[in-house]
């Protein structure tokens, strides 16, 4: 999972400004990700697994990765806490890859 602060692709890496055309083959779905993406990018934390809570106040729900379709192959649930894979980072980062990330 890319819990790992060492994670080389991190959420500021990823330009959400786009749409993630054709990552995971379902517009809704891609725009769900995005949301992931910007909620990570928002709280500063790299990938650390986001609570029900985090969501919350996000605007979102657990039900809201239920019917997104990333889960258990891009978001993987523990608890009650929710962790982007390693796939998830990638297919975003490709679909839609940040050129200007600050060092």
């Amino acid at each position: 999972m890319a819990g790992e602060h060492e994670y080389p692709i991190m959420p500021n890496h990823i330009d959400t400004d786009r749409h993630f055309c054709d990552a995971f083959g379902n517009t809704s779905t891609e725009r769900f990700a995005n949301i992931i993406v910007k909620f990570c990018q928002h709280r500063a934390r790299g990938w650390e697994p986001m609570g029900s809570m985090d969501l919350a106040s996000y605007g979102y729900d657990k039900n809201s990765i239920y019917l997104s379709g990333l889960r258990p192959r891009y978001i993987v649930e523990k608890a009650d806490s929710y962790t982007v894979t390693h796939e998830f980072v990638a297919k975003c980062f490709l679909a839609s890859p940040k050129c200007d990330v600050p060092k």
